[in-house]
């Protein structure tokens, strides 16, 4: 096992032996969001290994974008705390009105309209202030980093049906089909970052951060291994 795959399985097995009980006030009701956020940053980032060291390097953007959009998520939860329900909460109630009506259309049928309504008055609150960070420009603008944006559309780009993700497999220059690398460690390095990054921030939820010099050490052998992760870490 190489020196970044060590760090990368001791970064998977911290979160392994935590209790909720242990977030503080601030974090209370939002604690479990953090969890499940940190979750889908550090599974993802395991998948991404996998996919790349299977061949399907070329598969990966909708997932490198999954992880980036978490991770900003995490630092936004840590500095506001319960504040990100009101528009988790807003954003989740727009996104079941369109799928109800996706559904509606779809089945020519309709949506149990007391079961709908329930669920729209569990979602209801007064403070819409702060509807804006549903937007991940507006928490890349709030919470993130350039280097975050940045990734976040090049990896948009490659995910959606576009003249971008055509040319990852194929050579204009010499007219023939891309031939996909099984495995040459850039999903390594954004991993490794990107569990950084959200452990960090999850450690920060607790009345006594858990991980604290350990995360401290590991940042420091991420930034000796590679060196542009300084100002992104």
């Amino acid at each position: 096992m190489s020196k970044m795959e060590g760090l990368i399985a001791e970064m998977a097995a911290l979160p392994d032996a935590l209790d909720r009980a242990m977030y503080k006030k601030k974090y209370a009701e939002v604690g479990f969001i953090a969890h499940g956020w940190m979750r889908r940053c550090v599974r993802g980032s395991l998948a991404l290994i996998e996919l790349e060291r299977a061949g399907y390097g070329g598969e990966t953007p909708p997932l490198c974008r999954s992880v980036i959009e978490h991770a900003v998520a995490l630092k936004w939860l840590v500095a506001d705390g319960a504040e990100i329900l009101g528009p988790l909460k807003t954003d989740h109630a727009s996104g079941a009105q369109r799928l109800v009506s996706a559904w509606e259309k779809s089945t020519k049928s309709k949506w149990d309209e007391e079961d709908f309504a329930r669920l729209l008055a569990s979602l209801e609150h007064d403070d819409h202030s702060r509807d804006f960070l549903q937007q991940f420009a507006h928490r890349v603008a709030h919470f993130g980093t350039p280097d975050d944006l940045t990734a976040y559309q090049a990896e948009t780009l490659r995910s959606h049906a576009t003249y971008q993700s055509a040319t990852d497999y194929w050579d204009l220059e010499n007219s023939r089909p891309v031939q996909m690398v099984i495995e040459d460690g850039n999903m390594r390095k954004f991993a490794a970052a990107h569990m950084y990054m959200s452990l960090n921030s999850y450690n920060q939820i607790f009345i006594a951060p858990p991980w604290t010099s350990t995360l401290s050490r590991i940042r420091a052998a991420l930034i000796t291994s590679y060196r542009d992760l300084k100002r992104a870490i």
